[in-house]
């Protein structure tokens, strides 16, 4: 995976090159909603979060393009359980490097519609006891390494372009529970045993 971060930026700067009459390359950031789509909590709530990095929209045909993106990400949720051996409010943040591979569909100019995949690394992960916390103490007992290092989902949304900025939002589902299985109390949970979803609104800036 390590070597999949390093070549993409490397693989999107080249392709740039190859369309360099007709690709833009940009930066783009702004704040996300993210939760942890879950059956097995009493409660969840959203946790609020950044997003930045760059993308290359590269052309294809009338109307098409194709947008490779890499972009660093939080996301997590603040979850509530009430099972037999632990209780109690945990909040899980997550740190991704994100890479989605957006199709573009332009309906004028000015809006497009955006769809593709996106594959994810785990940088880092904080764990804290939010509230009433009595039988399982959550910070002490999941670490970084309890959760899955990939991720991957979907991403679709729209974006509106004026001049060199554009202003979008998107909504990401993945596919891959964060949690890896782990023995407690001689039998096997995840925690957390969700997926990561997040609603993401971004300001573009494209330098040609």
């Amino acid at each position: 995976m390590k070597k999949i971060i390093i070549t993409l930026p490397v693989l999107l700067l080249l392709c740039s090159s190859l369309y360099a009459q007709r690709a833009q390359i940009g930066l783009r950031g702004g704040v996300n909603f993210s939760y942890l789509h879950t059956r097995g909590a009493a409660d969840m709530k959203m946790l609020t979060g950044f997003n930045n990095g760059f993308f290359v929209r590269m052309p294809l045909v009338k109307r098409w393009s194709f947008q490779p993106e890499i972009y660093y990400i939080t996301k997590g949720a603040d979850i509530t359980y009430n099972i037999p051996f632990a209780d109690g409010t945990v909040r899980y943040k997550f740190s991704y490097v994100e890479m989605p591979l957006m199709l573009v569909f332009h309906i004028t100019p000015q809006f497009n519609i955006q769809a593709g995949p996106y594959l994810a690394c785990l940088i880092d992960s904080e764990v804290k006891n939010q509230a009433g916390v009595y039988l399982f103490n959550y910070r002490e007992h999941i670490h970084t390494q309890d959760f899955n290092r990939f991720d991957a989902g979907i991403v679709q949304g729209i974006s509106f372009d004026i001049g060199a900025f554009g202003i979008g939002a998107r909504y990401s589902y993945g596919f891959i529970k964060a949690g890896k299985e782990k023995d407690f109390s001689g039998k096997l949970y995840r925690f957390p045993d969700a997926g990561n979803s997040s609603i993401i609104t971004y300001i573009s800036y494209s330098f040609n």
